[in-house]
């Protein structure tokens, strides 16, 4: 059971992963290809141990910020934890490795005067029926910023996500984009839909 390479199994891991959403899928999918399957592809499972793993795992803070390394190590980790609950690997090698600590970033808001100018700037794109104003992209920009909504849950909302007796948006649905642009119809992340209050002035 343990002479399959990671290659192959790890196919077979991600074919097993009906939980995923289209983006978690095309993420994982991506990691894959581009992290694990160059350098420990060709490996047989049993051939895997923590020290290898560990190597691995520390070459790839050469050129990806900690967080990122963290991303890559738990697609391999929660690949080799199917071949231990299948009886392939005694124990997970892509566990308690010593990884980069991350950071958390400073994050920066705008005030209200810099929401309203950013409005109007995008209401002053373009002409005619491709004017901002027209589309009413100044007001989008306003509902990103007053309802703290991802712009995925803004561009899956739809006519009857929004109340306007109670003056709250309800988050059903996001639109996200897959295969470097498709958009596709998804779910909130977490898989929970979200009732938003909306300002009187919106």
């Amino acid at each position: 059971k343990s002479r399959v390479v990671l290659s192959d199994w790890i196919d077979d891991w991600m074919r097993t992963r009906s939980d995923w959403k289209p983006t978690s899928r095309e993420r994982v999918r991506g990691i894959v290809e581009l992290h694990v399957r160059p350098k420990l592809g060709a490996y047989p499972l049993g051939a895997l141990d923590h020290r290898t793993v560990q190597e691995w795992a520390g070459s790839l803070s050469a050129t990806l910020s900690p967080a990122s390394v963290r991303r890559v190590v738990s697609v391999l980790s929660g690949a080799l934890q199917l071949a231990v609950d299948d009886g392939r690997l005694p124990a997970n090698p892509a566990r308690n490795l010593k990884l980069p600590k991350s950071r958390t970033k400073t994050r920066r808001y705008l005030s209200h005067d810099q929401v309203r100018d950013l409005a109007q700037a995008v209401d002053s794109q373009g002409n005619g029926r491709f004017g901002g104003a027209h589309n009413g992209y100044g007001l989008l920009t306003l509902v990103l910023a007053y309802c703290g909504l991802r712009w995925g849950e803004l561009s899956g909302l739809r006519v009857g996500d929004i109340d306007f007796d109670r003056g709250r948006l309800e988050v059903q649905h996001t639109v996200v984009e897959i295969d470097g642009g498709v958009q596709v119809e998804s779910f909130p992340k977490n898989y929970e839909a979200r009732s938003i209050p909306v300002p009187r002035s919106l």
